[in-house]
């Protein structure tokens, strides 16, 4: 599977693949952000259900680039909630969001005006 990813990704310029592998099969998660995560974010959906415990293991084992947070399913009761999850992931990734937050909404404004 991740030559098929690594082929998407070179050759139909892929940038962004959602849960390419179950969700306990770490290995093969580090492996595709080690391998492609430099190029692609590997998103964590499934991987990651939003769960403080899964979103801090993937941060220490660096297999996963990208969280998918949904705030409507927020894991409220588990180890802290849903705050402890946000909180782990932007010290994680924290600035690099916040740059592209901003690069998003000068882009959007820029197709927004005439």
């Amino acid at each position: 599977m991740l030559d098929l990813y690594k082929g998407f990704i070179e050759n139909y310029g892929v940038i962004t693949i959602e849960d390419p592998y179950e969700q306990d099969d770490w290995d093969n998660w580090k492996a595709i952000v080690a391998e492609c995560g430099e190029k692609c974010q590997i998103v964590g959906d499934d991987h990651l259900v939003t769960n403080p415990t899964r979103i801090k293991k993937a941060i220490e084992e660096k297999s996963s680039n990208a969280l998918l947070l949904k705030v409507r399913l927020g894991c409220w009761g588990c180890d802290g909630g849903i705050a402890v999850a946000v909180k782990l992931w932007f010290a994680f990734v924290g600035l690099l969001l916040c740059n592209c937050a901003r690069l998003h909404v000068q882009t959007c404004r820029h197709v927004q005006e005439p």
